[in-house]
C-alpha cells in the first residue's frame, strides 16, 4: 500500500482502489466537475488535511448562490471486499 503524505479527518480515507491505481502518493488537492446529464450541478472532490476541511467548507460557502448546498459523503461501516472493486457502499 502506499505511504499516506498527511493526516486524513477522522473517518475520511481514501478508496483502496484509487490508491492501486496511483503510482504516486496522494497529495492535497480538488478536482470540479459538472455532473453528468446535469447544466448546473457539480461535483466537487477535495483530498486534504484534516486542518483545512472546515477552511474549504466556509470559503466556497461564501461564493455559492442562496440555494447551493453541499452532499457530504461520510461511511461509517469498513470497506467490505467485493467482486468488483470500484463498487461503492450501498446508499
Amino acid at each position: 500500500m502506499l505511504r499516506e503524505t498527511f493526516d486524513y479527518p477522522l473517518g475520511i480515507r481514501p478508496w483502496p482502489s484509487l490508491l492501486r491505481l496511483r503510482r504516486n502518493r496522494l497529495r492535497e488537492g480538488y478536482t470540479f466537475n459538472l455532473l453528468e446529464n446535469s447544466s448546473d450541478a457539480y461535483r466537487f472532490t477535495a483530498l486534504a488535511g484534516a486542518g483545512k476541511v472546515s477552511d474549504i467548507f466556509h470559503s466556497f460557502a461564501r461564493l455559492l448562490p442562496d440555494e447551493a448546498f453541499f452532499i457530504l459523503e461520510y461511511y461509517d461501516q469498513p470497506e467490505e471486499t467485493t467482486a468488483d472493486p470500484e463498487q461503492g457502499p450501498a446508499v
